[in-house]
């Protein structure tokens, strides 16, 4: 019988994260809150670790974007709001807001 389980561990900025040797196995792991998540590499996964290196690399890329995205399209939102000019009596000089 195998048995399929999935797990979504959200990294924060709070997040600790650790390696550390396990006999044959190098792993890494995530610990927050008391909470905590491990993968482990041998040898043998190399492969595995690349590919998971790699799919790390393009969410990062993905992020990147999608915040770049989010600030033109908040600078955009600011632009076309327009200057007030407010004169007031007790000041000879035009106040922007």
């Amino acid at each position: 019988m195998k048995i399929h389980q999935f797990q979504e561990v959200t990294v924060t900025a709070e997040t600790a994260i650790n390696s550390y040797s396990n006999g044959d196995n190098r792993c890494c792991s995530f610990i927050e809150a008391g909470d905590s998540f491990a993968l482990s590499f041998d040898y043998e996964t190399l492969d595995k670790l690349a590919e998971l290196v790699e799919q790390l690399q393009q969410i990062k890329i993905d992020l990147v974007e999608s915040k770049q995205r989010q600030l033109r399209r908040e600078t955009l939102q600011l632009a076309a709001h327009t200057t007030t000019q407010v004169m007031l009596p007790e000041f000879s000089r035009v106040i922007d807001f």
